[in-house]
């Protein structure tokens, strides 16, 4: 004889049929988020500036680099020339003499080519200074006259510095304790 088991489930009581969320345990959620979202924003717009700073400081670099390999190739002097200042700095790399383009109009003069020009326009919270007006990058060996610093700086104060020297080597630095993991210090 085989006796079969079968077990007779109690109905669910009305506690365990409803499973939602009530509005009070939703509205806790929502603000212990709003908490944790406030918090962590200013971090997210420090990281979002430090990377922007850094993007700007790499593109100068590049151009920098640019410039001196231009002059090489083209086996004739390239410059790059700055203009404006603070957050509507520009620079243009072209041939020719120091004052044959432009970056604020973007044209050149004469036997002058424009290669390449960068503008900040004020969009970024950042500022672009040099120390020199315009730098000239030999055709030989890639050297560069004068020596130069520039300065890519944030709003709050951090700073990428780019320095050229005399063999035309671009080398980054900053000064800002909150880089130190990025570039080495000045």
């Amino acid at each position: 004889m085989s006796h079969a088991l079968t077990s007779i489930a109690a109905a669910p009581s009305p506690a365990q049929r409803a499973r939602g969320v009530t509005l009070v345990e939703a509205c806790a959620v929502l603000a212990i988020a709003s908490i944790v979202l406030g918090s962590a924003l200013p971090g997210f717009d420090s990281l979002r500036q430090r990377h922007h700073l850094q993007g700007v400081a790499a593109q100068l670099e590049t151009d920098l680099h640019f410039a001196r390999s231009q002059a090489v190739a083209l086996n004739r002097s390239v410059r790059l020339s700055f203009a404006g200042s603070g957050a509507h700095a520009c620079y243009a790399i072209h041939t020719g003499a120091a004052a044959d383009c432009s970056c604020t109009t973007g044209a050149c003069s004469g036997a002058a080519s424009l290669l390449g020009m960068r503008r900040l326009e004020g969009k970024l919270p950042l500022a672009l200074s040099s120390n020199s007006a315009s730098l000239a990058f030999s055709p030989h060996f890639g050297t560069v006259t004068p020596t130069a610093t520039m300065r890519v700086q944030g709003a709050d104060g951090d700073e990428i510095r780019l320095i050229v020297n005399i063999a035309g080597r671009v080398r980054s630095c900053s000064p800002s304790a909150s880089l130190r993991a990025f570039q080495p210090a000045c």
